[in-house]
């Protein structure tokens, strides 16, 4: 008998999940290198991390609201609880649309099973960014390219790395034949990226503005530590396989996103990140999910048909 969950399994599943994974949230804590105090009065103060505020900004309407207590930490909770909120919410519709709604109820569990793998210290950016590239790949699908080049500048004042749905919107959209309009898409994506860098580094100068870190990664077991890279690599043991098993079965445009981002987001982590911080990858997980459950229903029909 096949498995057909009710909206209320869904809602309820949804619920649990960005429950678990704010309650995963709660235990990290405030890195001296990025205090969420210092960033909300002074990022300025903050290399790299000062210029993604977006989420920032959603702490500071809490504060001024005066809803709840203003202390600083009741804000970034709250503003996290908007981003899970936005990201599983997104990481939902990408499912229902690319994949189908019979298994978006499978969609939330596993998100917040990768997500909770992650999270470790304090970050405004990184649960929001899911959602950030789950919208875009909503709308390239839907071939809503002036929506996309809007969330893709929303989406650039919380996480620099979602440029690279640009190159998946350029290829997806250059793969349809509409070379004209793939053209025009990744000239008005770089000019996006370029004018609100050149921006947030005039109004809000920060030295430097990203950290070069290739190379302590050159010689990443002596910098880190086999635990720690051994820790890494299980964290994105689930998202890589799941792009890996769901490629074949993937709709086009998650065939071009998968490989990309986890490439993009691989050599951007080897340049400027650390490898004891598997949330480099959150972005992936967006594409990871709707990747693995387009697999799901025809490994299983094609594993039933031998039986009869």
């Amino acid at each position: 008998m096949e498995f057909k969950p009710g909206r209320t399994t869904t809602n309820v599943l949804f619920i649990c999940s960005v429950l678990l994974v704010f309650m995963r949230l709660r235990q990290g804590y405030d890195g001296d290198w990025s205090p969420i105090a210092t960033l909300m009065f002074h990022p300025g103060q903050i290399p790299v991390f000062g210029h993604r505020l977006l989420f920032v900004g959603v702490a500071w309407i809490f504060r001024l609201l005066r809803i709840f207590p203003a202390d600083v930490l009741y804000c970034y909770y709250l503003s996290q609880i908007v981003a899970l909120l936005w990201s599983f919410s997104m990481v939902g519709l990408l499912v229902r649309e690319i994949v189908g709604p019979e298994e978006e109820f499978a969609a939330y569990p596993l998100l917040a099973l990768m997500l909770v793998s992650t999270l470790d210290y304090f970050t405004y950016f990184d649960i929001a960014v899911v959602g950030f590239y789950a919208a875009c790949l909503v709308l390239l699908l839907k071939q809503r390219h002036v929506l996309f080049l809007i969330i893709l500048a929303i989406g650039l004042l919380n996480h620099e790395n979602l440029i690279l749905m640009a190159g998946v919107g350029v290829l997806y959209t250059y793969g349809t034949r509409n070379h004209r309009k793939a053209a025009v898409l990744a000239i008005a994506c770089l000019g996006i990226y370029a004018a609100e860098r050149y921006l947030l580094q005039t109004v809000l100068p920060l030295e430097p503005p990203f950290a070069w870190n290739w190379p302590e990664n050159l010689h990443p077991l002596s910098c880190y530590g086999f635990r720690t890279l051994f820790n890494t690599a299980l964290a994105l043991l689930l998202p890589v396989s799941c792009v890996v098993v769901g490629f074949r079965h993937s709709h086009r445009l998650l065939k071009i996103a998968g490989p990309l981002v986890l490439l993009g987001i691989t050599v951007l982590a080897q340049l400027f990140g650390k490898w004891n911080e598997p949330r480099m990858f959150d972005a992936l997980f967006a594409i990871a999910v709707p990747m693995l459950l387009s697999a799901t229903p025809k490994r299983v029909a094609a594993f039933g048909s031998r039986f009869q």
